[in-house]
């Protein structure tokens, strides 16, 4: 199935009532749900702002915008916030789908980014809307990422809702098992809470705790965590490289940079979806099959 096509599949999954209706795939003798008919009635009018913070990443950024379009969710938006000297400028086919760019590398006072907390908070400056999402450009969301994230937060009622399991792959997405820890990138939280308590500028890969928005939000009590069916994927064994994995280097952000040397040529598009639907696929399987790493 072609992009066009996925869309027009999307279209058909909501009835007059706002209700996602039941829709499967078969692969074999397993059904794949790509929705759990979570009621997005009530929801309507709520925007979520994904936040892609990058560097030197071209072809991750075009599969994740592919993903970004793929959610069926219909009120969201996509920022891609690229620090790199080598400005992103978004394809003709990108206009009005919810997708901007900020090619910035300073700070508000004009200093260069020192840490991944730092650009993350410059990110926020351009946010807009209700909810946040961290929608980093080596993860994996499936297509009920956020209808899923929105509906049960909104039922929650505190700050941030996400679920208790992740799903993780060490083989650079071949397989995936559940796992759990803070997988940031799996919450749902209020916008403005995160413009408010920020990030940590200490340590990169560690800037949503280490006194940043999520210990907030933790001191508070303002974290739903619910047992249900992943919807994210933290990716490893990809060839990227990944801040979280040594967030006690002192130089780990500037070894990030260095490590990430792929600036693309030409303005960006997304990648057709066939070419992200295979991990996608043995992503919801693993989804089902319910299996916690050790």
């Amino acid at each position: 199935m072609d992009l066009l096509g996925f869309f027009k599949f999307l279209l058909g999954l909501f009835d007059k009532s706002g209700r996602i209706r039941a829709t499967y795939r078969r692969r074999g003798n397993i059904s794949l749900v790509w929705n759990l008919g979570h009621d997005l009635s009530h929801a309507r009018g709520m925007l979520v702002d994904c936040h892609l913070c990058t560097f030197g990443r071209f072809q991750s950024v075009r599969k994740s915008v592919t993903s970004f379009l793929a959610q069926d969710y219909p009120h969201k938006t996509l920022l891609i916030f690229n620090t790199a000297v080598k400005e992103i400028v978004l394809d003709d086919e990108l206009k009005d789908r919810g997708v901007r760019v900020v090619n910035r590398q300073t700070n508000q006072d004009g200093t260069p980014f020192r840490s991944l907390g730092e650009v993350r908070q410059g990110a926020m400056n351009y946010g807009e809307g209700d909810a946040w999402i961290c929608y980093d450009d080596d993860d994996l969301f499936l297509p009920y990422h956020i209808s899923q994230s929105v509906d049960r937060y909104k039922k929650a009622g505190t700050l941030g809702w996400k679920p208790r399991h992740s799903l993780f792959s060490g083989d650079g997405g071949k397989t995936f098992k559940f796992a759990g820890n803070a997988m940031e990138a799996s919450i749902l939280v209020d916008l403005n809470f995160v413009r408010e308590h920020g990030f940590s500028t200490e340590k990169s890969g560690g800037e949503h705790v280490f006194g940043g928005w999520l210990d907030k939000l933790r001191e508070q009590d303002q974290l739903t965590i619910e047992e249900i069916r992943p919807s994210y994927a933290y990716v490893w064994g990809d060839g990227l490289s990944k801040t979280s994995g040594n967030i006690d280097h002192p130089d780990n952000f500037e070894n990030h940079k260095e490590q990430s040397q792929d600036f693309g040529d030409g303005p960006l598009s997304p990648v057709e979806y066939k070419e992200i639907e295979p991990m996608i696929e043995r992503a919801a399987l693993a989804a089902l099959d319910g299996k916690v790493a050790a």
